[in-house]
């Protein structure tokens, strides 16, 4: 079995051994989960909105959204609820990363001993983290969903995008072990990115092939996207040609059912989430133990 294949396999046995780790995660991505749904409700009502809802899709797709906000002052008050959402989302990561890196590091692995150590690392690894925001390609994705609804696409823009999405490549690449040196080294984030970026360097074969896993497990928010709102609209696709759609016992067993997806999303990122940052753990561990960091002042 190679290096990497045995750290996916023991990070595999750590989640079923240490299922707290899931619940830990589970806590942040719920909020995640929460601001995708009321994202993806905004950006389908707009293009519904844009393309009129006079064909096809876009006629369920207004059916879907109409369900879920009815009206442009629930609409508003969705948006209220994500912007406060947001803060608490921007706040929350710095705790829960540094939680999560001391569960793994700890032997005890105690949930509540480790939510107590978050406090000393909570302004290095928001730093960290507020950096990484512009680099986070669900980032970039919301910025291109905002410039195809205010029709700004053109050759200066795309090149600006192709530009942002290299930087972030490279970001990612360069940057996966920054966490790992602020919380168990204390370093300061800074430093710490410059010695994540040497480590990534001088490592970047084995970097390499868990940054294609780290890509490969982006792909989850397309299967979020089809269970939070391809489901519905096969739902609405049924009750349309059964001509149920308008019931409102149907309309409230819809939201029920979005409900229950946002749910099982969040917990299906918490799991995806817990199995990131312990394979990168191990990733850690076994490339610092094998040589001498260089002294990076």
């Amino acid at each position: 079995m190679t290096s990497s294949s045995n750290i996916l396999k023991q990070s595999m046995i750590e989640l079923g051994d240490h299922t707290k780790l899931i619940r830990l995660a589970t806590v942040t991505t719920f909020i995640h989960s929460l601001l995708f749904i009321i994202y993806m409700v905004y950006l389908l009502y707009n293009i519904s909105q844009k393309n009129n809802s006079n064909s096809g899709i876009w006629d369920l797709v207004g059916e879907y959204v109409d369900i879920v906000a009815p009206t442009t002052e629930i609409l508003v008050i969705l948006v209220i609820i994500w912007i406060v959402l947001l803060i608490g989302y921007t706040l929350l990561p710095p705790i829960w990363d540094a939680s999560m890196i001391y569960y793994l590091e700890s032997e005890k692995k105690s949930w509540s001993a480790s939510l107590w150590k978050w406090i000393t690392k909570f302004f290095p690894m928001f730093e960290f983290n507020a950096t990484m925001t512009m680099f986070n390609f669900l980032t970039i994705g919301i910025a291109i969903s905002r410039l195809y609804m205010m029709d700004i696409f053109n050759g200066l823009t795309i090149t600006l995008i192709v530009l942002w999405l290299i930087f972030a490549i490279i970001a990612m690449i360069l940057l996966p072990y920054t966490k790992f040196f602020i919380t168990i080294d204390d370093i300061p984030y800074f430093k710490a990115m410059k010695k994540s970026a040497w480590l990534a360097i001088f490592n970047m074969w084995i970097t390499l092939k868990f940054i294609v896993i780290n890509i490969l497990l982006y792909l989850r928010f397309i299967v979020n996207i089809f269970i939070v709102v391809g489901i519905p609209l096969l739902l609405l696709r049924g009750a349309s040609t059964l001509e149920i759609a308008e019931n409102p016992f149907f309309n409230t067993a819809v939201i029920i059912i979005i409900i229950a997806l946002v749910a099982l999303t969040a917990y299906i990122n918490g799991i995806i989430e817990a199995f990131f940052i312990t394979y990168w753990w191990k990733v850690f561990k076994k490339i610092t133990t094998q040589e001498q960091i260089l002294s990076i002042e």
